[in-house]
């Protein structure tokens, strides 16, 4: 018979599996990333990518080919993922970093628990309708025809020129900046509420099918059916006006 490893021992060990088993795989997101924090400005998945969304304090989460995935916004690790045969197409809601709500490729929805990743749950509730406009405060951005046209109070609505088919349309929290993706992997920046062209950056190779920005963070932050995960800093000439607008600077 083999020895019998001490009493204390055995409890420490215990207690190490017992705090294994109940730390969470995702913690609540840093507000500010440290410049020598190792980021990456692309990760390329392997599989298409459909949509990204996140909060103040959750990681990036990607809704995937096959799966939907979590992200750590510093360094664009993978921190968890939930494995899905009909894969992820739109995401609905991010809690926090606790739980993602997103509709399948089959048009159901689902819930992926980023505490434990792995398995979804499947919700019964039908999925929402897609839209295609984006709404802060009382500026719309909406995408509908292959036309991107901005919509701001007391001034007429303004389409927005693009130089290819635009994909995904974005407005900063202060409805201050628009920004617009396209079928060439292109995102261009806008003022608000004139839609002036501020700055045009290639962000992918084609088809940026869903782009949102990172306010705390100063980003953009893009997918493309590609397989990409690409985040980029908000070009300069964007970044001032943002600044000027929210000094109080007239329009």
């Amino acid at each position: 018979m083999g020895s019998r490893a001490p009493a204390s021992r055995r409890f420490a060990v215990a207690l190490v599996w017992l705090a294994s088993c109940h730390a969470p795989a995702v913690a609540p997101a840093p507000a500010r990333c440290d410049a020598d924090a190792g980021a990456r400005p692309a990760v390329t998945f392997g599989q298409r990518a459909y949509d990204v969304a996140f909060t103040a304090t959750s990681p990036y989460v990607v809704a995937l080919e096959r799966r939907i995935a979590a992200f750590d916004p510093c360094t664009l690790a993978e921190l968890t993922h939930c494995d899905d045969p009909e894969g992820a197409r739109r995401i609905l809601r991010v809690d926090g970093a606790r739980r993602v709500t997103y509709v399948r490729g089959g048009g159901g929805v689902a819930h992926c628990d980023l505490q434990r990743g792995g398995a979804i749950t499947r919700d019964d509730a039908p999925a929402p309708a897609p839209s295609s406009r984006v709404q802060v405060g009382e500026v719309t951005l909406d995408l509908a025809g292959g036309v991107a046209t901005l919509r701001p109070p007391g001034v007429p609505a303004r389409v927005l020129p693009m130089t290819d088919e635009p994909l995904a349309v974005a407005l900063d929290a202060g409805a201050h900046l628009a920004a617009v993706a396209d079928r060439a992997g292109t995102i261009s920046f806008f003022t608000v509420p004139h839609g002036l062209l501020l700055d045009r950056v290639r962000a992918h190779d084609r088809n940026a099918y869903a782009l949102r920005f990172d306010a705390a963070r100063a980003r953009v932050v893009s997918v493309s059916g590609a397989g990409q995960l690409d985040v980029r800093p908000i070009p300069p000439r964007p970044i001032a006006w943002v600044r000027t607008q929210s000094a109080g600077s007239p329009p």
